[in-house]
């Protein structure tokens, strides 16, 4: 027996469940087939093109809804097949969807008592996570200031870094334009370090020899 169902490999793509939280037309047909199979007494496999995203994202969703934790299938998948699930938006869903399991599941066994807080907290941050592509943080610039950096959901490190030093970058140019100072706050560092190909990080390790002044630079560099 065998079925099959047409799901893109994009992270935005609803496979597991919608905004609403129901599940998918995609999650429904693969846990029929899990179930027919295992009744049977037979072994399913799950495939798609390269085998890595969306049959992963579905196989280890029908071990979730039969009661295996989702850390636990994935510890296992490390150990036979560890390049799966590579498209973060699966991942997403596959963490809400261990929320959402364990909501039904508190609701099916204690139906009259009053869900505490911590439960209600997490429906509210699994909907809030479908909601938004975007999650706000606080970013700490040693010597300079904090700022308030948004970053897509769906980032890979090097993306988060990008937005990071794009971030201060700004926030140093628009500090820069508006105090026409050569160097920036309790640092010291002057405008033309920040202006070169130098890692924002490295330098700010680095401390100068003296206090720095307009005339003399930063003592980082010959300013």
């Amino acid at each position: 027996m065998h079925r099959w169902t047409n799901v893109q490999d994009h992270h935005q793509y609803p496979i597991l469940h919608g905004k609403d939280g129901a599940r998918s037309k995609h999650l429904e047909v693969a846990n029929d087939l899990y179930n027919d199979v295992k009744e049977a007494g037979g072994k399913v496999l799950f495939f798609c093109v390269a085998g890595q995203n969306r049959s992963a994202a579905l196989a280890i969703a029908c071990l979730m809804l039969h009661g295996q934790p989702l850390e636990y299938v994935l510890k296992n998948c490390s150990k036979c097949r560890p390049f799966i699930l590579e498209n973060v938006g699966f991942q997403r869903q596959l963490v809400e969807m261990e929320a959402l399991l364990k909501e039904e599941l508190d609701r099916v066994h204690c139906p009259a008592v009053k869900k505490p807080k911590v439960d209600e907290s997490r429906r509210h941050l699994v909907q809030a996570l479908v909601d938004s592509c975007n999650v706000e943080v606080e970013l700490l610039v040693p010597g300079l200031c904090t700022m308030d950096v948004k970053i897509p959901i769906s980032s890979t490190v090097a993306s988060v870094k990008k937005i990071r030093f794009s971030s201060i970058m700004s926030t140093a140019t628009s500090w820069h334009t508006q105090t026409r100072q050569r160097t920036l706050p309790s640092r010291g560092w002057c405008w033309p370090c920040l202006d070169t190909t130098t890692s924002l990080i490295s330098l700010w390790r680095r401390k100068p020899s003296h206090p720095a002044s307009r005339s003399q630079g930063c003592g980082a560099c010959s300013g």
